[in-house]
């Protein structure tokens, strides 16, 4: 479990789950969701008791590790309730070793919480179906309850209840019907009033997103299918399919393979379901019906669509697709057996022997994939969407904590480009008081120098940050963390910022002081001169943060446009510029800017536009207004120049003239 994947979405739902610890509170949201409507509490409420148990992330990982084994005895006593076991052993292996139930069940994700749920509510559904009993008239809506506040796309879980409870309608007991109605309004009412409803407008997103050409594709039910094949572990340990590629030779077989068999279980589902209807047996369709839209209907309702469709938004109908594929088998067991066979000897069972050498074969192909994925993400690899595993994060983070208790670490901050630096930062930011992140390969950060010692964590010695600290002389590299095979390694400098005072100064030129709605200083810059079109160029600026931040401190974009003389923009970038969680009092960043100047720019006298605003709307803002060193007013942005592009027509002077 220490070599989970760890990235910002796992980080992002640990720390909910580790302030509700702390500071236990009813819940009305978890982590946001990739369109718009937040995540139900229960996936953070889940992650508690791993919380409580371990100091750290494995816990939590171990709670998720655990539902998922449950998931798995709860898949197999469903299957053998109503199928037997061998169909329910052949689906319960099936499910327990394929790559992608296997890689969702090692994240923090709430979609890597849903399996057993879903078995929950199904399971449920169909006993109540069947016999009706009183607790089935109260554990769909329980379950239904806790599945949809622990992954929002388990929404559609919905659609399969009411399904369900109108297949069962019959045997409804009406007052613990009523009892579980209550139940789940009480469980569902904090995150339905305080989320669903005012984000609601937030799900039309995936169908109709302004500027963005709506799609009708397969591409949703192609991902279903994804689900019972051998690619899962590639999909994000890409690095993987140098040692055994998932996506060629007998890994692609068994992919075919098992995608064909799923779809001869949908086809004996849906014979089964008009069987049944027309017998109007529901207690008998609902085994057959339930499950085949549990696996069917997120694929369906994603056919059309705007926004971009993920596997992982298929995993609501998870274990089911194993029942299909399990359904598929029994059924080509059942076509062999017609064959013609001798009667007795040792070739008469041959039709079981074959279907369970496929099982073997199946079973075989992805545990040797599971060999290779634990094998290669112990190797991290920067082209690998798997992230920093686990264990790194943890022994840099542990550094970094032991650095800041021995040293007397005043401020602390992270320097980097990737996802994996976010996420230390993400980790330590309730730890280390005064953590900041920064990218290390334009931006500097230097604290008042009235601050005591200062720790930089950079992940690159070779960037234009890494070589001024390894050289500067009052600079300590006081511990460095190797990651193995990968040649990363971060490196942890310990500096008191009055020896920093000058690291950059020949950097950004003569001093400027201008400064924006009183707070912001722009102390100097540095531009090169003469702009070449069709080609970057290179913008130094140094900033001073507000001496003193309060509540009406405004967090801050910044903006810079290349104008010409008639103060037309031709070119410009925007980013985030302060943030007060981020940055402290007094803090001196220094930054590069890379920007591009048109190829067609015309010969002419150029400046950049410099200035910093506040969002106050959707499409609205308000610009700070500048003032220079004198108080002078400058207006909403301050021009740095003149530039120059030259013209290419004339030929180069060639007659020397000593004049003065």
């Amino acid at each position: 479990l220490d070599f989970v994947q760890f990235s910002l979405d796992d980080v992002t739902l640990y720390n909910i789950a580790r302030d509700f610890a702390q500071a236990p509170q009813v819940l009305t949201r978890g982590m946001p969701s990739s369109f718009g409507l937040p995540n139900g509490p229960f996936q953070a409420y889940f992650l508690l008791p791993g919380i409580l148990a371990d100091s750290g992330p494995v816990g939590a990982y171990a709670v998720v590790a655990l539902l998922n084994v449950a998931g798995i005895g709860l898949f197999w006593g469903f299957v053998r309730s109503y199928w037997g076991p061998g169909l329910a052993l052949v689906a319960a292996l099936l499910y327990s070793l394929n790559p992608w139930a296997v890689l969702f069940s090692r994240r923090l994700w709430g979609n890597d919480m849903v399996p057993p749920l879903t078995v929950l509510l199904i399971w449920s559904l169909c006993e109540l179906a069947r016999r009706g009993s009183r607790r089935d008239s109260i554990l769909p809506l329980l379950w239904l309850a806790i599945v949809v506040q622990v992954y929002v796309v388990a929404l559609v879980h919905l659609a399969v209840a009411v399904l369900g409870l109108a297949l069962g309608l019959r045997r409804l007991r009406l007052p613990y019907f009523a009892g579980g109605v209550a139940l789940f309004g009480v469980l569902v009412a904090p995150y339905a009033v305080q989320t669903v409803i005012p984000s609601l407008g937030s799900l039309l997103r995936l169908m109709d997103l302004p500027d963005q050409p709506t799609k009708v594709d397969l591409a949703s039910i192609e991902y279903a299918f994804h689900l019972v094949s051998t690619e899962g572990y590639q999909a994000v340990a890409n690095n993987a399919g140098a040692t055994l590629d998932a996506n060629s030779g007998w890994p692609l077989l068994v992919s075919l393979l098992t995608k064909a068999l799923m779809t001869v279980g949908i086809a004996v589902a849906v014979i089964e379901v008009v069987r049944c209807g027309r017998r109007k047996a529901w207690d008998q369709g609902a085994l057959h019906l339930l499950p085949l839209v549990a696996v069917l209907l997120p694929a369906l309702l994603l056919l059309r669509h705007n926004a971009p469709v993920y596997t992982n938004y298929m995993l609501v109908g998870l274990p089911m697709h194993f029942l299909l594929v399990a359904l598929g088998i029994r059924q080509v067991w059942l076509g062999l057996l017609l064959l013609p066979r001798r009667t007795n000897g040792p070739w008469a069972r041959w039709p079981t022997y074959a279907v369970c050498a496929v099982v073997v074969f199946i079973a075989a192909t992805y545990l040797v994939l599971a060999q290779v994925f634990f094998a290669a993400i112990r190797e991290y690899s920067a082209e690998s969407s798997y992230g920093l595993p686990l264990r790194y994060t943890l022994d840099i983070s542990e550094t970094a904590r032991a650095l800041v208790a021995q040293e007397d670490v005043r401020r602390a901050y992270i320097g980097g480009t990737g996802e994996r630096d976010g996420v230390i930062h993400s980790y330590l930011r309730r730890d280390l008081a005064s953590l900041a992140l920064f990218d290390s390969t334009d931006t500097f950060v230097r604290p008042d120098s009235r601050v005591g010692k200062v720790l930089y964590i950079l992940s690159s010695t070779e960037d234009r940050v890494g070589r001024a600290l390894s050289e500067h002389p009052g600079v300590v590299r006081a511990a460095s963390v190797a990651v193995p095979w990968s040649g990363l390694e971060y490196s942890f400098y310990v500096a008191a910022p009055r020896d920093l005072a000058g690291i950059f100064a020949g950097e950004t030129g003569p001093r400027l002081d201008a400064t924006f709605d009183g707070r912001v200083r722009l102390e100097s810059y540095a531009v090169e001169r003469e702009l070449r079109a069709g080609q970057d160029q290179t913008l130094a600026l140094r900033w001073r943060t507000p001496e003193a931040a309060d509540a009406s401190t405004p967090d801050y974009n910044a903006y810079v446009r290349l104008l010409d003389q008639s103060q037309k923009a031709h070119s410009g970038l925007d980013f985030r510029f302060y943030d007060k969680a981020q940055w402290q009092p007094g803090d001196e960043i220094t930054w590069w800017r890379r920007l591009p100047a048109p190829a067609d720019l015309a010969p002419g006298v150029y400046s950049y536009l410099v200035g910093i605003y506040t969002p106050t709307g959707k499409s609205t803002y308000r610009n700070a207004a500048v003032a220079d060193a004198g108080g002078a007013p400058l207006g909403d942005g301050i021009r740095l120049g003149p530039l120059t592009v030259r013209s290419a027509g004339a030929a180069n002077p060639s007659q020397p003239l000593a004049v003065a």
